[in-house]
Parts: structure tokens; C-alpha cells; sequence
């Protein structure tokens, strides 16, 4: 038999996973922020370690995809590190760095009280830090009061301010251009203004950029903010079109650096496909840029004055031009025709993820590649010094006794650091993620989540009918937001499968995953759906073949009704009332095979878009009689599961349909978890939370 097992660590899944998203949770009481650690170690020079007169005791506030970020910084400078870690998501807030009882206690949509409660409390506690390292993913204002007060003091008394991505206050050096608008939700990153593609340019002779090459930097994949300098402002960098990118002020006995780059945390943010094109100079030149601003900031650099030699990535001259290829989806087998102008003939490979040549050839300006076997999905052409990125479609779909499948795979934006984030990954036996990019089989999602439930952060609509229903018992908000039975249904069904499948089918994913936490309701919530028009239609045709008559129908229910077009369901208040379940019993019995005649049919279609493709839903829940868990038929049309551990379902899943390739949503602690938590984030991102 084999076995899968999905490991839910981006949005840790933990021992209470069904009531994912519910809202937040009492903990423990325990501080739900884990420290960063040097543990594993990526390839780093040693600016400022040791740094003479000891570590600068630093708070930094990276956020959580990218905190590896600070890790980096700490392998080039001695640091004292204390941490609060805020992300701009409050999904990753909220599943990582709480377990157990914690779980989901960190944050919840809109309120991130609990973790900028956590800066509060260092900023105005009696840890002294002589510079802190900011990036405000929500904006200045979503700090508390007593926060911006404390850290105004702070700076008033000789701290120093490192600001990434600042907003308009009476500390920072860069203000943006225009007025900020407020963000789309409560939960969502506050973006500080437009933002523009240019390169940079050094403004003056300063500590922090004199030996940066910022001119040199990648800037085809960077942008920075439209800022404006603030009064009493120096520029240290600004940008083609005259925008200041870095700037630094005097303020009180502190000093205040501002870094404009449009941001992934503490980061660049770079687009993944920077992956293969940006090489690691640029990126250590950016490491020692924050360094060095930390340092200033800190007031020692007097301790730190040596002659740092940055590297500059050589230039590249370019003798292979309009390299293409005939294919930008390759399969093993394929003969791809590449073509490109040079005055001299080339040797060109095609190279998989990892640097694999899976073919090669030579010519002068055209030649033929026949294409071996490759391990990744992703991959280039490679002529010269010029290189042009292709995929590469599945050589096979068969299961390995053991897949680990990881949905959320890391950092949203390239980071240098993510072959040694993929190492730590295989190190713990995952061998599959969502991304084709990265260098595992491809679990792809065909993101029917609001099709087959409702997620608890977009459950204004459900919310919203249900308290209308209690108020008004009018049965019209006794319905779903998507009904299962209205007549354009399964075309709708098709074309959303369709749009969200053609651009991975061709890729030959492991599997897809067709729906997450689906629920005729909302989890195991109870709500006596559908009666909407067209689903109380197709009840009265499914109860036409169940009774054949109206009268043996009104005799199990005990009803007076005259003909088919007037049966009606009972809901469970009414049933209570009637004494006779059988109106509330069938509705529910319909309901729930319609269900599953649903999820057959996107499994179905999945089949027709990507033919041997095995699909299946993840998240299941405990079944109720309201939310259509009727896992005996489900199993039928799946080809495997990904379940929750609730009410021994991934048991109850291999009772139902022995041989069936079984997965179990799992996360720290929870069912088939093969190492402690505190292990798991040992092996990512150098520190102990969960950054991913």
C-alpha cells in the first residue's frame, strides 16, 4: 500500500485543525515567538564578526516568510538578536510559531493585537538595544500608541532606527509621495504608495553606501516606492526618475536610516523569476548595505571601519543573442529546435533544476536538442553566456511508497538562500510542492475552495444569511453562496477548472487537489441548506425516485401535500415541531449525495483537462448530518485523501476503501508528524520558527 502524508507547515496545521480559521484562541500564555538561530549556515562573508567591542543589541522585526533574512545579517555582523516577528499575512502569523494549545492563538484577520503587543512590550520594557531593525508591513499607525512613543524615545535618547518600507512620521528620513489609502481589509499589507522600476544611483559620500555598488544592482527585478525626503534629511541613494531610495537624519542623540526598496519583509522584493539570472554578488552587496546601515545606525562604526570589498558581479559580454527555443514546455522525448545569432558556432545544453545537462548539441545559430529525462519541473536553455528559462513536463506520475507533500512551500519572492531551504526540505523527506519553480514534484491546486465550502476568513456572505435567517426564519437565507443544483453549474464548474488547470496540466503534475475544508456549510457548522429554488427542484426529482408516489412520500412524512411542485423539506426547528424527521432526514440525505455528485464531477473534468491526473480534497471534516461528509461515497470517487485527523478519519478513510493512496493533513504534533515541531523549524530558515 502507499502512503502520503501532507505536511501543512506554511499554515501549520495543528491538533485542533478543525476549526482552522475560526478566530483566535486562548493560549497557554506562553510568548508565541521563537528565537532565530545559526544552526544552518548558507555561504556568507564575515563583515563585522566579531565586531570589535562586541555584538549591537538589536530588536528586529522581520516578518515570518522571510525571516531568514535576519539570519543572514547575523552570519556577516555580530548581533545580540531580540525578535518579534510580523508578517504582512495574518494567515502565516497566525500557524506558525504556536502549537498545540497555542495553535492559531498569534493572530487573527484584523487583529494583530497580540504580536504588536509583543513590540510594545519590548520597546517600552527594560531591555536596552542599541539600534532596532523595522519594517511595517501595516503601516506606522497599526503599531500601538505606547509603541511609537516608546520608540520615538528610544531613537530621542540615542537608539538607532533601521527603517524598511517607512511611513510618514517625525522619525523618518523618507516620507511617501503621496497620501497613503487605506488597505482593501483589515488584515491586508499597507502599501506606502506607486511604485517604479529605475536604477539607483549613489547621491553622496556616506559610511553606509561608500563601499555598496548600488549602480550595479539587478534592477530589470527591483523597484523601489515614490518617496519624498523628509526635512533635515541627507540622501544617500535615489533613484533615476530623482526619488530618494535610502536616506538617514539626526533625530535627538539617535540616528535614523530609511530604506525605499519596494520590500519582501527586510528583503528585496524579487520575483521568482530572478531565479537562474541574479547571481550572488548583488545579494551579499544587499546584505552588506543593511549591515552597514545597522552598524551607522548603531553609532559604531568606528568599530567596523576596515575596508569592506564588496563584490561586483562581473560584467557579462554577450556573444550569443535572441536565443529561443521552439518549446517553453518540454517533455522527455521532445526535440526542441533552438536558434539564436553569434558569430561563431555554440554548444547549447538544456539543464534541469538541478544543473543537470539532459541534452546537448552544437551548431552555428541552430541546433536540435532531444531531451533525456528531467528531475524538476523548471530549467533552461543555455548557450554561452546567455540562457532562456523553460519547463519541463512530468516523465511520470507514479507515487513513491512514501510522498511528502508540502502545499505552501516557502518565501512568495526569491531568496538566495532557497537551495539550502530546499536541502533542509529533503532532509525531512518532503517531495512535493505547489511551486513549479522549485526543484520537487508538483502538487498543483484546481482552487474549487469556495465552490465546496467556506472558508471562516470569507464567511461574510454565510455569516451575514445565517443572522438573517435567525432574525427574519424567511428559508430564502437558507442557501449557499455557489448552488450546487443551478443550471449553469457544471459549465461554471468546467471553466473555473479549466482557467486555473491549463497553465499546470501541461506540466504533468503528481496530483492535483481539487478543494480544501469542503462543507456543504461551513465546517461542521449546522445550517439547514439548500433551498434555494433550484436545489429544492432537484430535491423534488430525487424524492419522485425514492417514493415513486405522493402519497407514500406523505405517508413517511406524515405530510398533506397534493402534488410534486408543492414538497417542501422541514428544517430541524420545524421537524422538532412536527415529531416526524423524515422531511428534515431526506433533505439532508439529498443534500449530501448531491454533494458528492458534485465533487464526482469535478473529478471528472479533471480527467477530461489532464487525463491520468489523480485528484482528491484536503481538510476533510468530522462528518455532521448538515455539512455533506458522507466519506463512504467520497472515497469512492477520490483518488486519494489528504484528511484531518478528527473523529479517526484518515482510519475511517482506509476502512472505507482499502488500497487507496491515503495522505493525512498533518502538522506539528499532530497524526504521522515525524519529528517534533521544534525539530522541524531547526530545519528551516536557520531559526525556530516557521517561516514558511
Amino acid at each position: 500500500m502507499k502512503f502520503a502524508i501532507w505536511m501543512g507547515l506554511a499554515l501549520a496545521v495543528c491538533l485542533d485543525a478543525q476549526d482552522v480559521a475560526m478566530g483566535a484562541r486562548r493560549g497557554s500564555g506562553a510568548r508565541l515567538e521563537s528565537p532565530y538561530t545559526l544552526e544552518i549556515e548558507t555561504p556568507h562573508v564575515k563583515w563585522a564578526k566579531p565586531l570589535p567591542g562586541g555584538p549591537i543589541h538589536l530588536l528586529a522585526v522581520p516578518t515570518v516568510s522571510e525571516g531568514r533574512t535576519l539570519v543572514e545579517l547575523a552570519q556577516r555582523l555580530s548581533l545580540d538578536l531580540t525578535t518579534v516577528s510580523i508578517d504582512a499575512a495574518f494567515d502565516v502569523n497566525k500557524w506558525t510559531m504556536c502549537f498545540g494549545r497555542d495553535y492559531g492563538a498569534r493572530a487573527e484577520r484584523g487583529d494583530f493585537s497580540l504580536i504588536y503587543g509583543y513590540l510594545e512590550q519590548e520597546l517600552t520594557g527594560p531591555k536596552h538595544f542599541d539600534a532596532i531593525l523595522l519594517q511595517t508591513s501595516h503601516g506606522w499607525e497599526r503599531l500601538t500608541p505606547r509603541a511609537r512613543e516608546a520608540l520615538v524615545r528610544r531613537v530621542r535618547e540615542g537608539a538607532g532606527l533601521v527603517w524598511v518600507r517607512p511611513f510618514e512620521s517625525e522619525l523618518s528620513p523618507l516620507a511617501p509621495e503621496q497620501p497613503v489609502a487605506p488597505p482593501s481589509a483589515a488584515y491586508a499589507m499597507l502599501e506606502p504608495g506607486r511604485t517604479e522600476a529605475s536604477p539607483w544611483r549613489r547621491a553622496g559620500e556616506h559610511y553606509i553606501t561608500r563601499p555598496i555598488p548600488v549602480e550595479t544592482f539587478p534592477f530589470a527585478y527591483l523597484e523601489n516606492y515614490l518617496y519624498r525626503a523628509a526635512p533635515g534629511a541627507t540622501v544617500l541613494v535615489s533613484s533615476g526618475s530623482g526619488h530618494p531610495v535610502a536616506a538617514v537624519r539626526d533625530f535627538g542623540k539617535g540616528r535614523v536610516v530609511a530604506l525605499g526598496y519596494r520590500n519582501a519583509g527586510l528583503s528585496w522584493r524579487m520575483p521568482m523569476t530572478a531565479r537562474g539570472f541574479v547571481p550572488d554578488q548583488p545579494w551579499e552587496a544587499f546584505y552588506a548595505l543593511l549591515c552597514r546601515a545597522v552598524i551607522w545606525s548603531a553609532q559604531r562604526e568606528k568599530d567596523a571601519a576596515g575596508e569592506w570589498r564588496v563584490p561586483v558581479a562581473a560584467p557579462v559580454r554577450r556573444e550569443v543573442e535572441d536565443l529561443k527555443a521552439s518549446s517553453a514546455i518540454i517533455r522527455e522525448g521532445d526535440a526542441v529546435e533552438v536558434t539564436w545569432r553569434a558569430p561563431k558556432p555554440q554548444t547549447v545544453d538544456l539543464v534541469d533544476g538541478f544543473g543537470r545537462a539532459i541534452a546537448r548539441a552544437q551548431g552555428t545559430n541552430r541546433a536540435t536538442l532531444n531531451a533525456g529525462r528531467p528531475l524538476t519541473h523548471s530549467g533552461f536553455v543555455v548557450a554561452g553566456t546567455e540562457k532562456i528559462p523553460v519547463r519541463f513536463a512530468a516523465a511520470t506520475r507514479e507515487w513513491t511508497d512514501y510522498e511528502v507533500i508540502m502545499p505552501w512551500y516557502g518565501p512568495p519572492t526569491y531568496q538566495p538562500w532557497m537551495t539550502a531551504l530546499d536541502e533542509q526540505y529533503r532532509k525531512a523527506g518532503i517531495t512535493t510542492l505547489a511551486n513549479p519553480e522549485r526543484d520537487f514534484k508538483l502538487i498543483a491546486s484546481a482552487g474549487l475552495h469556495d465552490t465546496f465550502g467556506v472558508y471562516a476568513y470569507r464567511n461574510a456572505n454565510y455569516v451575514k444569511r445565517k443572522a438573517s435567517y435567525a432574525e427574519t426564519k424567511d428559508k430564502k437565507y437558507l442557501t449557499r453562496d455557489v448552488v450546487l443544483q443551478a443550471p449553469g453549474f457544471e459549465d461554471q464548474l468546467r471553466a473555473d477548472l479549466k482557467t486555473r488547470l491549463d497553465r499546470l496540466a501541461p506540466l504533468k503534475p503528481l496530483a492535483y487537489y481539487l478543494a480544501d475544508e469542503s462543507s456543504l456549510t461551513t465546517y461542521t457548522d449546522a445550517f439547514d441548506v439548500d433551498w434555494a429554488p433550484a436545489a429544492l427542484a432537484g430535491l423534488r426529482v430525487w424524492l419522485r425516485g425514492e417514493y415513486k408516489t405522493i402519497g407514500a412520500l406523505n405517508a413517511s412524512w406524515g405530510t398533506t401535500f397534493r402534488d410534486w411542485d408543492a414538497v417542501v423539506p422541514m428544517t430541524t426547528e420545524e421537524a422538532q415541531q412536527h415529531g416526524n424527521y423524515a422531511p428534515w432526514a431526506d433533505h439532508r440525505i439529498y443534500m449530501e449525495r448531491d454533494f458528492v455528485r458534485a465533487l464526482a464531477a469535478a473529478r471528472r473534468m479533471v480527467g477530461e483537462i489532464d487525463p491520468g491526473a489523480p485528484a482528491s480534497i484536503s481538510g476533510t471534516q468530522v462528518p455532521t448530518a448538515h455539512n455533506g461528509a458522507d466519506w463512504y461515497a467520497i472515497d469512492q470517487i477520490m483518488d486519494y485523501l489528504q484528511p484531518y485527523s478528527g473523529g479517526n478519519q484518515d482510519a475511517m478513510h482506509h476502512l472505507f476503501r482499502p488500497g487507496m493512496l491515503l495522505t493525512g493533513f498533518t502538522g506539528y504534533g499532530t497524526t504521522g508528524a515525524a519529528l517534533h515541531h521544534q525539530q522541524w523549524q531547526r530545519l528551516f530558515y536557520g531559526h525556530t520558527g516557521a517561516s514558511i
